[in-house]
């Protein structure tokens, strides 16, 4: 981001000196994820907006981050818009000396299923086990007589709504079952997980956000 530079921190409604919320952080090749686990948003920022985001966490002000940057990279950063997108974000947990309003914690979905439930979900004999399900289906499938394969195999009624819709819910079905596997997964690790539609950051440098997340600082999912 190049073109206005921190000298309209103030000037605008534009806080000089920001406190941050408790933020989780890793590498994702070229760029860094960073959010707050206990809202589950999360957002990408190239090398330069992680080092901005870190300069104001050790409490820096808006000019001093923009003189840092600048000196180290040798471009002029626009700094506060960077910072409006940071409380827009709800990463922001004070402004100039006060306190901003706490963003409401979202209820994950299936939130009576604790950690303790589903851990046997992450032992290492679950995949043995499907494996093995799956060589029995193989070994049932060619030991018995073979079924020819006609138009009727996939039609099976006259009706084509019915093969429609109920393929289309056998589909949906699939699909269900499979997020909600990632739900369920995500549970014995401390980290939250729902299903939501992405949000949008205003500032160029943020690439993305998300209302789902099942990775933690230093791991994938």
């Amino acid at each position: 981001m190049t073109g206005v530079s921190a000298g309209r921190a103030g000037a605008t409604g534009v806080p000089v000196r920001v406190r941050l919320h408790e933020l989780a952080a890793r590498p994702d090749g070229e760029e860094w994820i960073v959010g707050r686990m206990s809202t589950g948003r999360f957002v990408a920022l190239p090398d330069d907006g992680k080092r901005c985001l870190d300069l104001l966490g050790q409490g820096l002000s808006l000019p001093e981050v923009a003189a840092r940057i600048q000196e180290e990279t040798g471009e002029e950063i626009d700094v506060p818009d960077f910072v409006e997108a940071l409380i827009e974000l709800g990463f922001v947990a004070a402004a100039d000396g006060h306190d901003l309003p706490p963003e409401a914690v979202p209820t994950p979905p299936l939130a009576r299923i604790r950690g303790h439930h589903v851990r046997w979900m992450l032992n290492p004999f679950v995949p043995l086990l499907i494996g093995m399900l799956i060589c029995a289906a193989v070994v049932v499938q060619v030991s018995r007589a073979p079924v020819p394969l006609t138009y009727r195999s996939l039609l099976w009624s006259s009706h084509g709504s019915l093969v429609i819709g109920m393929s289309a819910a056998a589909g949906w079905t699939l699909l269900l079952v499979h997020e909600c596997a990632h739900l369920l997964v995500a549970r014995p690790p401390v980290c939250p997980a729902g299903c939501g539609w992405a949000h949008g950051c205003s500032s160029s440098w943020c690439r993305r956000t998300s209302a789902v997340s099942n990775s933690r600082p230093g791991g994938t999912g």
